[in-house]
């Protein structure tokens, strides 16, 4: 074989090698595992936020929002900050009824002042009104401790 020759099929042999060990790999995701949280679905509701923070002065804001599904004439909300006790039950410390929203948006804010020491929760209890129904649901925030 003639110089030409060998490197041409050297070259040959290199782009099959080359190409014959080139694999296309696929990864399928891994599902994770199942999340703790629940998600609840609601008719009239597409969700429902509740906070609380407290700064070391004792001044505790309470925050909420209520987001309707298109159609939705007005929210209606209680909204009731509870402090709790060690033995796991609730306390009401303050409430605010029928504070109410046209739309379907509603947002609310409010500071109250709590004694420290102590651990408080915060819930809201919101009736949504829909296409001539309506729906109650709640959502509390996490229990935070006054410092």
């Amino acid at each position: 074989m003639t110089i030409v020759k060998k490197s041409f099929f050297v070259t040959a042999m290199f782009v099959f090698a080359l190409f014959s060990f080139t694999y296309l790999v696929y990864a399928n995701e891994q599902k994770e595992a199942a999340s703790a949280e629940i998600t609840p679905f609601w008719a009239h509701t597409a969700a429902i936020n509740a906070n609380l923070n407290i700064n070391n002065s004792g001044r505790a804001v309470m925050s909420g929002t209520v987001f309707g599904n298109p159609g939705t004439t007005h929210i209606v909300v209680n909204a009731v900050l509870y402090r709790v006790n060690p033995n796991g039950t609730t306390t009401s410390v303050v409430s605010f009824n029928n504070i109410r929203g046209e739309g379907n948006f509603w947002f609310w804010e409010r500071p109250h002042y709590v004694a420290r020491g102590h651990d408080y929760r915060f819930t809201m209890y919101a009736t949504v009104f829909r296409n001539g129904t309506s729906e109650t649901v709640s959502m509390s925030s996490r229990i935070v401790r006054a410092n």
